[in-house]
């Protein structure tokens, strides 16, 4: 196990990320996140939603805020039932853009029932600009925050800073895992320069398997790294699985992009029947 560690600081050194590791902790700029302690139990109790609070809705479903320059809005979101308080599967993607600033907990703490997340809109660039949040966890729908900013007060239009037709490309598009704990890293070109400013992040678990990635903080590539915790939920799962995830430049626009598809494999030593790794 100390040697896993002292590989993965080395890794996240070398690539520039950033790590976080604490359930507790925000982030406010993307960054690779370890493996959280995963203690739901998938079979008996599942979230079957994300209810998310915010006095900055501009919509009745609670998925739109628009904000004026310099103000901030706070997302809050909950596991349903209440009595759900650890996930068993869960993924989270968080965007930075120069003009939105994006503070959020919910990388690491979503899987343990609650999370926060704050925008800041200061633009720099005139017209209608958008940042997300993507929230998933157990039998629950993915719920998606928009959030919105308008300005007219500079020279460039925010089109400008968009992505537009970007193909990523990879050497390593899947990997077969020989025992729980082993980790892959992998590393993702665009073939286009990315606008400064513009970067995600996202982390998930299903199916046995952990995985975390970001994107173009900086740069033109993304780096990441899958884990067969051999678990699911709280319980060592059993048998052969399998997990595929597209990767896109931007993930919550794809239409024009080509993706990298990562497909993982891996076999759970777990003997109880009733926690296969495979998510039925």
């Amino acid at each position: 196990m100390k040697k896993f560690i002292w590989l993965f600081a080395l890794f996240i050194t070398a690539c520039g990320g950033d790590i976080v590791s604490d359930n507790s902790s925000s982030s406010n700029s993307s960054g690779i996140y370890t493996a959280p302690i995963l203690s739901g139990d998938y079979v008996e109790k599942p979230a079957t939603s994300i209810v998310v609070k915010s006095n900055s809705f501009s919509d009745d479903t609670n998925s739109l805020i628009e904000l004026s320059p310099n103000v901030s809005a706070l997302v809050e979101a909950v596991l349903q039932p209440v009595a759900v308080k650890n996930a068993s599967f869960f993924e989270v993607t968080s965007m930075q853009k120069k003009d939105f600033l994006t503070t959020t907990s919910c990388h690491t703490s979503l899987p343990y029932s609650t999370c926060s997340t704050t925008f800041t809109y200061k633009p720099y660039c005139s017209g209608t600009d958008f940042t997300y949040l993507k929230l998933q966890a157990d039998k629950s729908a993915p719920v998606i925050i928009t959030v919105a900013g308008h300005s007219d007060a500079f020279a460039d239009n925010c089109s400008k800073y968009q992505l537009d037709n970007v193909t990523l490309s990879t050497d390593k598009a899947s990997h077969r895992f020989t025992y729980p704990g082993e980790t892959f890293y992998f590393t993702l070109k665009a073939d286009k320069e990315i606008p400064e400013g513009f970067s995600y992040s996202t982390n998930g678990a299903l199916n046995g398997f952990y995985y975390s990635y970001a994107c173009f903080a900086g740069d033109n590539t993304c780096t990441g790294f899958a884990q067969f915790l051999g678990k699911v939920g709280q319980f060592e799962c059993r048998g052969e699985t399998t997990h595929s995830f597209k990767i896109y430049a931007d993930p919550f626009s794809t239409k024009g992009h080509t993706p990298v598809t990562i497909t993982l494999y891996g076999a759970g030593t777990g003997r109880d029947e009733n926690y296969p790794c495979q998510m039925k």
